[in-house]
């Protein structure tokens, strides 16, 4: 047994020092096909567009490119925007992507980008059955790992447990250095082109994707998905009072997160350094909503918020849903036009302070 060992451990060591240079080497290596497909596209027309759009499901699904710069050609405001929101993204993920079209603009010639959109949101912890995956271990690094423990750790309405739960994340960053995701192992998903979307700007409704899937198997998880939203609307309602609770507390002070203002304040600087405008935005249908508000109060120019129920009522009927935390294509105009409003009502004064 002993022979054993001695003949294993030197072998285990040596695979393990490989793939951590591998992996330091190809450490900056995007493999999130849905963000990819459009971020390639992005990167091969980047003078085609002076305004861009980050974030979530929520961003993707709600924030249409052609009818915000229709508006603002209306408006007097010339914008050519490009949306770059992704599915299933943590918050972290997404100011991943957004450092890593930071670090490529640097070192581009052109410099035309001079407005983005970042939706912000609070951390979610990765589920142990993803936490091997691909979507959850590219966008990890010290770095990252370091403002994660910083986020956990000033998060005072947490209880213990709850913060000892976020150390799953130590499962992706073992793997992104000593994992073996140097290597291709995805395959070459028929609906890879789609994520460009029926514009070729970036947008994909659900309503879109059902529509021009190959994947039979996806056409029908997203249908199922709709009718069991259609079927038993009540989690709509009850996300829109869990919200509105939330609202109730004017004091936000227990919910200020420093550690993640600090990441959003360094996002702005460095999007500053290359004349870019960093605009953050709180979505529809959000939840929980209490950690957005105290950040709105620490960055009171830089937050467009349209998550209160009562301001933006419209957003939650059933009528302008395709399930309980998204719109649907009808709903996302509207919400598109409110932005592009907000937006040129405040972009001389507001939005181009630093605090």
């Amino acid at each position: 047994m002993k022979t054993l060992k001695t003949k294993v451990l030197p072998f285990v060591l040596a695979v393990l020092l490989i793939n951590l240079m591998l992996n330091l080497i190809f450490s900056n290596r995007i493999t999130e096909d849905r963000f990819t497909t459009r971020y390639n596209y992005l990167k091969k027309n980047l003078t085609s567009y002076n305004t861009l759009f980050f974030g979530s499901s929520r961003t993707l699904r709600h924030t249409i490119p052609a009818t915000f710069d229709s508006v603002n050609q209306v408006n007097g405001v010339e914008t050519n925007s490009f949306n770059l929101g992704t599915p299933g993204n943590t918050s972290f993920e997404t100011y991943m992507q957004y450092e890593s079209f930071l670090d490529f603009y640097k070192n581009s010639e052109d410099k035309s980008i001079k407005t983005v959109f970042l939706e912000i949101f609070p951390l979610t912890r990765v589920s142990w059955e993803n936490s091997t995956s691909s979507k959850s271990v590219y966008w990890m690094s010290l770095k990252n790992a370091k403002r994660l423990y910083g986020y956990v750790n000033d998060k005072e309405d947490y209880t213990l447990k709850r913060k000892a739960s976020y150390s799953i994340f130590s499962i992706p960053l073992f793997l992104k250095y000593f994992g073996f995701g140097y290597i291709n192992f995805s395959s070459d998903s028929a609906d890879k082109k789609i994520w460009l979307g029926k514009n070729s700007d970036g947008f994909l409704s659900y309503e879109e994707e059902i529509a021009l899937s190959k994947s039979e198997h996806n056409k029908k998880s997203l249908l199922e998905q709709r009718n069991d939203f259609v079927k038993d609307t009540t989690q709509l309602e009850s996300r829109k009072q869990a919200i509105l609770e939330e609202m109730k507390n004017e004091d936000n002070t227990s919910n200020f997160n420093p550690s993640h203002a600090e990441v959003l304040k360094e996002l702005m600087a460095k999007s500053e350094e290359l004349g870019i405008n960093l605009i953050f935005t709180v979505h529809p249908r959000l939840n929980p909503i209490n950690e957005m508000q105290a950040l709105k109060e620490a960055l009171p120019n830089r937050i467009i918020d349209m998550s209160n129920p009562n301001d933006y009522k419209e957003f939650w009927m059933v009528e302008t849903s395709f399930n309980h935390a998204h719109l649907n294509t009808a709903a996302a105009k509207i919400y598109t036009k409110e932005l592009a409003k907000i937006f040129e009502s405040n972009r001389a004064e507001q939005f181009t302070k630093t605090d």
